[in-house]
């Protein structure tokens, strides 16, 4: 049992002024029906500027129940020349006994308040975390992948990479309720794997190194909803939880090959819709927050901008938080995501289809040909095929070393394909080889002319007319490497003399 009590001031005035201290003492004694049990007696022998509390420890109280009383022997004062009011401030039972505590690092620091007096010293600590389950082939220290092909099987190990780190929150349900709903099979393991592999990969830092190019090193210590800590988890690595129709998968914005091709002839009314940004909603310049592991994992901002956006739009700042990012290398990579992705994909386009809606899913990379955007005819249909020799729906010019896009259906799965054409005359192209590809198909010409790509952010279906909205984003894949290669922090040398402190 610990009783704390305590005497303010503690201080007598002399005749003559001067203050010196009084002797004040308290009687602490635990008492049952037995009589006294245990007595102890407190002195304050020395002033204070205010009240000064002391503990007396019993190491063995009596059975319960018993009575503390706390009693002062010290006569009290008659005069205001001494200042010496006692407390009895508060009673403390203290059990000793081994506690457990699951999933818990315990760190206690015994310290002596005479170092830092009335002040607490600030303590941080620097943690691994959590071990989480991470594919067999994959080493974690190195990050590399062992040669062959993933079996799909797990191994425990630590690690900070974004993509593993939310295959553990959707998997383990002492960390989120939404894993006790969730099988196995519910999870896309086999696209979080080519995401893992794509963050792993090594990038500049900005001082003339190389670090991975995405990681995740966070400290999760308050509840919040599911939706919104995987959406801030799969920000790290620039993309979105999804449902895909049959498991909770990830979608990312980086380079890839188009999937699909629309043109005037696929397209309900042959017509897209297209829209741009507000000039007032372009920002030319970024604010990253984020922490340093450089500087004692202090809260810094990085700043990002783009000068000619600056002198063509003026400045406009946009504030961001990099989640999990304590690399200033990352978080330069990541405003410059931010700000390119505006400045290079601002236009959009909207269009209706068929059942060619069907094909691909949000964020794949489409191909598009707006034969009037393109101001000539180097989109339609397929009218005939014998071997390599096609017949389309309308005359084309310039058709010779162009590359033929279309859809090839010969596979499992509609991949889309390109044939070089050989020779042309009017409506009939003769190609290199034979295309799988069926009478009514549509086919896209790129030759001086390209078709333009965008990326599909929504994909919406009209029940009442069996038809698909689809809505994109221009992409360009030119925005990936000056991302990769933004960040440059290299100071000039203004010294040789590299004298280091002993």
């Amino acid at each position: 049992l610990r009783v704390t009590v305590g005497v303010e001031r503690n201080a007598e005035v002399k005749n003559n002024g001067d203050t010196v201290p009084a002797t004040t003492q308290l009687v602490v004694e635990l008492l049952n029906a037995g009589g006294l049990k245990a007595a102890q007696t407190v002195t304050f022998t020395e002033k204070s500027s205010g009240v000064y509390y002391q503990d007396i420890v019993f190491d063995n109280p009596p059975a319960a129940p018993f009575n503390i009383r706390v009693s002062r022997p010290t006569a009290d004062p008659k005069t205001d020349k001494i200042s010496n009011k006692t407390y009895f401030s508060s009673y403390v039972e203290i059990i000793d006994v081994k506690m457990v505590y699951p999933h818990t690092a315990l760190a206690a620091l015994s310290i002596d308040s005479d170092q830092f007096g009335s002040s607490v010293p600030t303590q941080n600590y620097l943690l691994k975390g959590r071990l989480v389950r991470v594919p067999s082939n994959y080493d974690p220290e190195t990050r590399t992948y062992s040669s062959g092909t993933w079996d799909g099987s797990f191994k425990s190990a630590w690690t900070n990479n974004p993509a593993w780190i939310f295959y553990d929150a959707l998997s383990q349900p002492r960390i989120s309720t939404i894993a006790r709903r969730l099988n196995v099979a519910d999870i896309d393991k086999w696209t979080l794997y080519q995401v893992a592999r794509y963050c792993d990969e090594l990038v500049d830092d900005g001082f003339g190194g190389k670090e991975p190019r995405f990681v995740c090193n966070a400290y999760i210590t308050n509840e919040g909803r599911a939706a919104e800590f995987l959406t801030n988890l799969s920000s790290v690595f620039t993309g979105l939880p999804v449902w895909n129709g049959n498991q909770v998968s990830v979608v990312m914005d980086a380079d890839s090959d188009p999937v699909a091709l629309y043109n005037n002839a696929s397209v309900k009314d042959g017509l897209f819709t297209y829209a741009g940004a507000a000039m007032k909603g372009i920002h030319t310049a970024v604010h990253v927050q984020y922490v340093d592991k450089h500087d004692g994992y202090r809260s810094k901002t990085e700043y990002v901008a783009d000068d000619e956006a600056i002198a063509r739009y003026g400045l406009n700042i946009k504030s961001v938080v990099a989640f999990g990012c304590d690399s200033r290398g990352q978080a330069a990579r990541f405003g410059a995501w931010t700000l390119q992705t505006e400045l290079r994909q601002q236009n959009a386009v909207s269009f209706t289809v068929g059942r060619e809606g069907l094909k691909h899913l949000p964020y794949d990379i489409i191909q598009i040909m707006d034969n009037q955007y393109a101001g000539a005819e180097l989109s339609g249909r397929l009218n005939a095929i014998s071997d390599n020799t096609l017949t389309l729906d309308r005359d084309v010019t310039d058709a010779v070393g162009a590359m033929l896009y279309f859809t090839d259906v010969s596979g499992e799965k509609p991949v889309l394909s390109s044939v070089k054409v050989t020779a042309a005359k009017g409506a009939v192209l003769t190609v290199e080889r034979a295309p799988a590809m069926a009478v009514g198909d549509t086919w896209i010409l790129s030759g001086k002319v390209k078709p333009r790509l965008y990326r599909a952010i929504g994909i919406k279906e009209n029940t009442d007319e069996g038809t698909y909205t689809i809505s994109a984003l221009l992409h360009d894949p030119k925005k990936y490497e000056a991302v990769d290669k933004w960040a440059n922090f290299e100071r000039e040398i203004t010294t040789l003399h590299t004298l280091e402190p002993v």
